[in-house]
Formats: structure tokens, C-alpha cells, sequence
């Protein structure tokens, strides 16, 4: 899209009684590195969305790496391994689901921290596939924080949590939420998703 049209969308969404606007979809240059060079405008959109008096917010595919990123180039021991020791990919794309029972979850919280101071943004949504497939068993990776692929499910739901916390603790006031397709399976709410996220879905 281009900065005209977005801002297009953010006047319609202001004079809806919309507080908040958030950009999904394509606006990094690579999941997995999230520079935004070639959509350089986002910085000047936050500035103008700020300006109407509205809350600025990005959705952020958190474990997901595209091919040739540089923390795959750099970290390929991060991604989820299926049981053949095979990296496993997202469905329909070549791009690779990251584990975090590793630290790549400790890289992502360095990484949003990172958006939000640099694009002064209000909320941030964690989307896209977090844990592998059920009938796949888990991460068997034997370089991660769980010994096991049965308990890889545990340490990733530990990752999720731990950025959720490094957020809030280094950025008062943010609004952090994640996608219930994501927190898996879709529409589950719990206590642990409750305590760490901002917010209150209903249905």
C-alpha cells in the first residue's frame, strides 16, 4: 500500500470513534529481520496517526522467518525441527516457524522492544503460527531449552509469556496483545493469556 491510502483509512477510522490503528499485513522488509526500509513511510504514518489524537500499533508475525533473513542465515539452530530433523515450514510458504523454547524468543523481545522505541508505537499485536501442527508432536530440536518434544510445548507457551513481560516492563503503558489464532487452538482463553495480555476478548 502507500502512505496516502493508509492515511486514508486512518481519517475514516478516527471519524468511526476507532482509538486505535493498526497496520497488519506486508510492512517489513523480512519476517524474522523487521526492518521496514522499503515501507520507510511507517515512522511518518505513526507521526500523523498520533496527530489525529489515535493510538499507533503494528501486528508482528513473532515466530515466523522468512528464507534468506538474516537471523535464519545467522541462527538456523532456532527453528522448530520436525521429528526427521527437518525445519518446519509454514504451510503454502517457504518460510520457517521459530522456536521459542529457544532464545530466539529472548532475539524477538529485544526485537519488538526495538519497534516500539523506534516507532513510538502504542500497541502491538502478536500474530501468525506459534506452535507446530498437533499431529507433527512438538519441537524436537535437542539444541533448545526443552529436552523433549512434548515439553517444547510448554517452554514455547513460556517464551510467548516472556515477551509479553519484557514488554510491559520496559514500556509502560503499552498496549500488548496477542491473536487468539495464534495462542492456539483459535478462540481459547485462559488464565495465562488473561494475566499477560491487555486485551479482553469477547465473543
Amino acid at each position: 500500500t502507500t502512505e496516502s491510502v493508509l492515511m486514508e483509512r486512518a481519517k475514516y477510522a478516527k471519524d468511526s470513534g476507532a482509538d486505535i490503528f493498526c497496520i497488519s499485513g506486508d510492512w517489513t522488509d523480512k519476517r524474522g529481520d523487521w526492518t521496514y526500509e522499503k515501507n520507510a513511510y511507517i515512522k511518518n504514518i505513526g507521526e500523523k496517526i498520533h496527530g489525529l489524537g489515535m493510538k499507533f500499533g503494528l501486528c508482528v508475525d513473532f515466530a515466523i522467518a522468512e528464507p534468506e533473513s538474516i537471523i535464519l542465515d545467522q541462527h538456523p539452530q532456532w527453528a522448530v525441527k520436525l521429528k526427521n530433523g527437518t525445519d518446519y515450514e509454514i504451510a503454502d510458504s517457504k518460510a520457517k516457524l521459530m522456536c521459542l523454547g529457544s532464545e530466539y524468543s529472548l532475539y524477538m523481545a529485544y526485537e519488538i522492544d526495538a519497534l516500539v522505541k523506534e516507532l513510538n508505537l502504542d500497541y502491538v499485536k502478536l500474530t501468525g503460527e506459534m506452535l507446530p501442527l498437533a499431529d507433527e508432536g512438538g519441537c524436537f530440536a535437542e539444541n533448545h531449552l526443552h529436552k523433549t518434544s512434548g515439553e517444547s510445548i510448554w517452554y514455547i507457551y513460556d517464551g510467548l509469556f516472556a515477551i509479553m513481560k519484557y514488554l510491559h516492563a520496559k514500556n509502560w503503558g503499552l498496549i500488548a496483545d496477542i491473536s487468539l489464532d495464534s495462542y492456539n487452538p483459535a478462540g481459547l482463553i485462559d488464565y495465562a493469556l488473561l494475566k499477560d495480555a491487555d486485551i479482553g476478548w469477547k465473543f
